[in-house]
């Protein structure tokens, strides 16, 4: 998955150092965009978005967001299991620091 490569060049988040306020998305429809997961947790503070794919460059359905600080993602909790575009089987993890996923 690209996003490993991304975590292991910035072990402290995506956005800046000493992040780690990140939610992985699973279960996005094949067409999510950065602006359909912004829309998603919108009135949250986001840091960043990563939406990854796979070795043919095609959506994965999976993404990762990060958040300004555990209140934010707290928030992000509470969208669980929500719908984007008519889609029910949105899934949301939350990472601990320093996580990396293969």
């Amino acid at each position: 998955m690209a996003v490993q490569s991304a975590l292991a060049d910035n072990p402290g988040g995506f956005g800046k150092p000493g992040g780690g306020h990140v939610v992985r998305l699973r279960g996005l429809p094949w067409s999510a965009t950065e602006d359909d997961v912004r829309e998603f947790f919108a009135g949250l503070q986001i840091v960043s978005i990563h939406l990854t794919f796979d070795h043919l460059g095609r959506p994965s359905g999976e993404g990762f967001v990060e958040f300004t600080d555990d209140g934010q993602t707290q928030m992000a909790r509470l969208r669980d299991k929500g719908m984007m575009k008519s889609r029910w089987a949105f899934r949301l993890h939350f990472c601990a620091e320093g996580t990396i996923f293969g």
